[in-house]
């Protein structure tokens, strides 16, 4: 089994400050985080948090423009680089 330990928990305001443009500078730092993660691969995620942020952006942003756009969210985090 893969030792665990490193890993770091993103918690559902991380994912939406990500996710949100116009959060401004939490939107760069929560970006810069997920990317750093995501190239480390020592991030993690739970069902909980997905479900919560799935709420977030579909109730809470429903009239958000990236919504409208249905943007993906690889595409809006760009982990290509």
């Amino acid at each position: 089994m893969k030792d665990n330990i490193g890993l770091q928990f993103v918690d559902t305001n991380i994912l939406g400050c990500a996710h949100d443009i116009s959060a401004g500078r939490k939107h760069e730092i929560a970006k810069k985080l997920l990317k750093d993660l995501w190239n480390k691969r020592n991030g993690c995620l739970s069902t909980q948090i997905l479900s919560e942020f799935y709420v977030t952006i579909t109730k809470k942003w429903k009239d958000h423009y990236l919504l409208r756009k249905r943007h993906k969210l690889s595409q809006i985090l760009d982990f290509g680089n």
